[in-house]
């Protein structure tokens, strides 16, 4: 059962849907990784109600502690392991959500940090081979670019300065394109992720560098929220393609 409920709360981080099997049902130690996520998908997929501030310091405060009593691991779970699953928690809990649609300043601030972090670690992890679950790795890699691209996208839109330099922006939607290509060449049914975010991010890059100035909108409306709040797991093929499609209809 265990083995069942971590891979059900892995597939859930990865699609944005609340888990199936309650948290309730698993009570060993080593899965107190995957309770805090599949709680913190609950809250913010399973409802539309937007949780209390006191709530998501509750929740970056158990990350925090995971990861320093979390006992170093060998091999797959070690170190590198713990401190990528430890930003895309902390990404997951700041990016848009059913029950949050419409971020601020600092949530997108500590989801972009934290997707940058999530983006480069996969990078190290890459090149040492240690890289397994080609299709969830593929998604997550989607997620996480998309969250990345989504705070450059409010940064410019807000006028807010929380994003890199522009060398590192580039620097950063590269690793995230380079490491979905190597991915998708060895996992078939796949490229159509690869594709759709190489297609967003040339638009949205080019939007956000188009100018120096800042250019505040008043607009509420986020043409990325379908891809972060949406469960992508829900969607068939020509699903996929159409709200692609529409994503790119959307920007400018």
């Amino acid at each position: 059962m265990t083995r069942t409920y971590s891979l059900d709360v892995m597939m859930c981080v990865v699609v944005a849907r609340p888990p199936v099997i309650p948290d309730e049902w698993i009570n060993a130690d080593v899965y107190r990784l995957r309770r805090i996520q599949c709680e913190i998908l609950t809250r913010l997929h399973a409802s539309s109600s937007p949780p209390a501030a006191s709530w998501y310091d509750t929740m970056t405060e158990r990350l925090d502690q995971w990861l320093v009593i979390c006992p170093e691991g060998a091999g797959y779970a070690n170190a590198d392991w713990q401190t990528l699953h430890y930003h895309a928690s902390i990404s997951m809990l700041h990016r848009p959500s059913k029950a949050n649609p419409m971020p601020d300043r600092q949530a997108n601030t500590k989801a972009l940090i934290s997707s940058r972090e999530v983006l480069r670690r996969s990078k190290d992890m890459y090149r040492m081979g240690r890289v397994n679950f080609n299709w969830l790795t593929m998604h997550n890699l989607f997620i996480q670019g998309v969250t990345y691209l989504n705070s450059l996208w409010q940064s410019r839109q807000n006028g807010w300065n929380i994003v890199p330099s522009s060398v590192d922006a580039l620097l950063d939607i590269h690793v995230c394109s380079s490491l979905m290509e190597g991915v998708a060449a060895i996992t078939p049914g796949t490229s159509g992720i690869r594709n759709a975010f190489e297609a967003v991010s040339e638009k949205i890059i080019r939007h956000v560098m188009s100018s120096n100035d800042r250019q505040t909108s008043s607009s509420q409306h986020n043409p990325l929220e379908v891809f972060l709040v949406h469960p992508l797991g829900d969607m068939n093929g020509d699903e996929w393609e159409r709200t692609v499609a529409v994503v790119l209809q959307r920007l400018p």
